[in-house]
């Protein structure tokens, strides 16, 4: 039973890890201490297969369509377009922040991140140690509570090592202070290049690259999650705290005949792992309910106890921590992509104004528990039954034109679908 109280929440968010190519086979922490120690969602999707909209849906529970944050970069994307719209004025930082909480960001926070002014703090945040460019894991620039500092490339200057440090200082102090907490980690890791901690650089010889390289950086990363949770434990505040692991996206290799990356529709893109750990949660449990990164922000609110805007599309998957399904879940989930191009196919440029305009997705899809339904901007349109074909090499839409017809209508109500509306739209029983 949890302690009387708001509970604490901890969110590990790796950038660019995959759910099905076994990455996480080499990281035992993770799989004993959250895997195995809580529950593991197997349908678990991003609603868009990139850094900077994913993010910003986990920030604000909204689809990309929503909160118009399209692309990594400007001008129609990016933390530039998110500031200049006005979106981090309103995040779950700020929500619970309002609501008593010590709020820590630690690691990435928006890609384009501080843009022109290296000291900016977004509202909500009561402690910030963000990197713009941490993807080397050395010589980066960290603005820590509005005070930035250089790391140079000494083994102490490694990335994941040093936010581990201030995520333990973080949980001590709200500790001592009884504070209940708010605390993402948001690690580069095992985004390209993958650099590993030196200790690390000779393990899995076994393993090609640039798998080897990607296991090899998340071992820090498996460390920092054992760290965490020993002193949650040693401070007293594990009972009374929730931890997710996730990633703001997935990742191919060469499947489906692609040069490695992400972006796409496919399961390798689109399904992240997720596993929860906290009070009441049964471990060695699992749930093959269709959740999402959009579901974040309503799921921190409704553990605080605090009230979500009404622009929030996502739900909260607090009743199916313990087992339970509303009658009303969803039953499909939305992706959509807009690439790095302008509509007219340009690629944009880093300079260029900020975009406040609505652009046409390259690509819509959707996701049920037993099709994935993808629309080019192009008009071409691929359907893959999973029930029988999980790798989704059979394109089978010209053999169902009927089902076809309705998938396309279903994924136009929810391209189209803004705040609650959504929540009726991500339900049919077509299938």
């Amino acid at each position: 039973q949890a302690p009387a109280g708001k509970p604490n929440i901890v969110v590990v968010l790796t950038d660019d890890l995959d759910a099905l190519l076994g990455t996480l086979d080499f990281t035992p922490n993770i799989n004993r201490l959250l895997r195995d120690g809580g529950i593991s969602f197997t349908r678990a999707f991003v609603t868009n297969s990139v850094c900077c909209p994913s993010r910003a849906t986990l920030l604000r529970g909204q689809y990309t369509h929503s909160h118009e944050v399209y692309t990594n970069s400007p001008p129609n994307g990016s933390f530039l377009k998110f500031v200049a719209s006005g979106k981090d004025s309103a995040t779950i930082a700020t929500w619970l922040s309002n609501a008593g909480y010590a709020t820590s960001l630690l690691g990435k926070y928006l890609n384009g991140y501080p843009g022109r002014n290296p000291d900016y703090v977004p509202p909500g945040w009561s402690d910030w140690h963000v990197a713009g460019n941490g993807y080397g894991e050395y010589n980066y620039r960290l603005n820590e509570n509005g005070v930035t500092h250089q790391f140079g490339n000494a083994p102490a200057d490694y990335l994941t090592d040093v936010l581990k440090s201030r995520a333990l200082d973080f949980i001590r102090a709200s500790a001592r202070a009884q504070t209940p907490f708010y605390l993402e980690i948001a690690t580069f890791a095992p985004h390209g290049p993958a650099t590993p901690a030196p200790r690390h650089a000779d393990l899995f010889p076994e393993l090609p690259n640039p798998q080897r390289k990607r296991v090899q950086s998340m071992q820090a990363v498996d460390e920092l999650v054992s760290a965490v949770v020993a002193v949650l434990k040693q401070t007293g505040t594990l009972s009374n705290t929730y931890v997710f692991f996730t990633s703001d996206n997935g990742f191919h290799y060469n499947e489906h005949g692609l040069r490695p990356g992400k972006q796409t529709a496919y399961e390798e893109d689109l399904r992240v792992p997720l596993f929860v750990v906290g009070p009441r949660i049964q471990p060695g449990t699992s749930s093959d309910a269709i959740v999402g990164n959009i579901d974040f922000a309503a799921t921190f609110a409704d553990l605080a106890g605090v009230e979500v805007p009404a622009f929030v599309e996502g739900r909260s998957i607090v009743p199916l921590l313990t087992g339970s399904v509303p009658k009303d879940w969803r039953t499909a989930i939305l992706a959509e992509n807009y690439a790095g191009n302008r509509p007219d196919g340009r690629p944009i440029r880093a300079r260029a104004r900020i975009s406040q305009r609505t652009i046409e997705p390259r690509y819509m899809a959707l996701r049920t528990a037993t099709h994935k339904y993808i629309e080019w901007r192009n008009g071409d349109k691929l359907l893959f039954d999973l029930t029988k074909d999980a790798a989704e090499k059979h394109n089978i839409a010209d053999q169902q034109p009927e089902l076809v017809k309705q998938l396309s209508a279903w994924v136009h109500r929810l391209h189209e679908c803004k705040a609650a509306a959504c929540r009726a739209a991500d339900t049919s029983s077509i299938e």
